[in-house]
């Protein structure tokens, strides 16, 4: 008996997956048959927009890479260009920018790597240790903020700590579990009186916090949150659901001697999403947009003073 051998043509597939919207199987189909694509046909562009639409740049660096020796088009050069800058290949995106006759962007991004140079393990780490939901981070504005429905990547990371944008995270991930925690401690808004006074006082309330933990064995940082106060972090070393550390925080708030005219505020605010994204709290290490203060970490002493922290 003869068996039926049915050859797929992996390129027509793609192409014809990519003209009816279906964009993954677009780019699987394009992935199998990637010694079947040329720049001659188009099928190799093809596959290259789609995967830097998609934000897939590394495989779209290699795939314009090739077009580029092949054509040598102006178009694909500007691709290319973009795509090393989104991997912060400064140094290869300058050079196309220089023969795109764009010499200011290639300052730009050259002066950019030699002032802003931030280890990628700094990064990483800044990423652990504030983790919070996992699809969705947010972005502050001088009117507030808003959720960006991504998860945070290290060049979110790098653009805040270089004070390009400032973000905030959602404490809580999707199964009301927290990584970390803080207290909020502030100036309340509603007060007009003598502002030295009041920022002693929520110095005081922080020193008095920063007690307790040392009592209780909790490590913490301080950071100066950029407008009428600080934030007091804690860092898990594993996944705690966040009843049980509103729980304790809220007890050590509540036992605390503290000002009338200072709040503290727990992080996380809420034990359940209840299918919301729950609150958000500002990072540190970048700029308060309304105030355009810094927002650095602090080492408490009996004077206060700003120590930054190196992760």
């Amino acid at each position: 008996m003869n068996k039926k051998v049915i050859f797929l043509n992996f390129k027509e597939l793609a192409m014809k997956a990519e003209d009816e919207f279906d964009f993954t199987k677009a780019l699987s189909y394009y992935e199998k048959a990637i010694d079947e694509l040329s720049a001659e046909d188009g099928s190799l562009q093809r596959y290259a927009n789609l995967l830097f639409e998609f934000q897939e740049y590394e495989k779209a660096k290699e795939i314009f890479e090739i077009i580029v020796q092949k054509t040598n088009q102006k178009e694909y050069l500007e691709k290319l260009a973009q795509i090393y800058e989104e991997l912060n290949l400064k140094n290869e995106s300058a050079e196309l920018y220089e023969k795109l006759d764009k010499p200011d962007k290639a300052k730009e991004l050259l002066a950019d790597r030699q002032q802003n140079h931030i280890n990628d393990l700094t990064v990483t780490k800044f990423l652990e240790l504030f983790s919070g939901r996992e699809d969705t981070f947010a972005i502050q504005t001088n009117q507030g903020y808003y959720p960006v429905r991504l998860s945070m990547k290290k060049k979110d990371v790098v653009e805040h700590l270089n004070g390009e944008k400032t973000l905030g995270v959602y404490v809580l991930r999707s199964d009301n579990s927290v990584k970390f925690a803080a207290f909020d401690v502030d100036v309340k808004k509603s007060l007009n009186q003598n502002y030295q006074e009041l920022v002693e006082l929520c110095k005081q309330t922080v020193r008095n916090l920063c007690e307790r933990l040392r009592l209780e064995n909790i490590k913490y940082y301080v950071e100066f949150s950029g407008n009428r106060g600080y934030h007091v972090w804690i860092f898990f070393d594993r996944w705690l659901q966040a009843y049980k550390v509103r729980a304790i925080l809220r007890k050590i708030a509540e036992d605390i001697p503290s000002d009338e005219r200072i709040s503290v505020e727990v992080f996380p605010k809420q034990s359940d999403t209840n299918g919301g994204l729950g609150n958000l709290i500002k990072l540190p290490l970048g700029i308060h947009r309304k105030t355009l203060n810094n927002c650095v970490l602090m080492r408490i002493s009996s004077r206060f003073q700003i120590n930054l922290i190196i992760f």
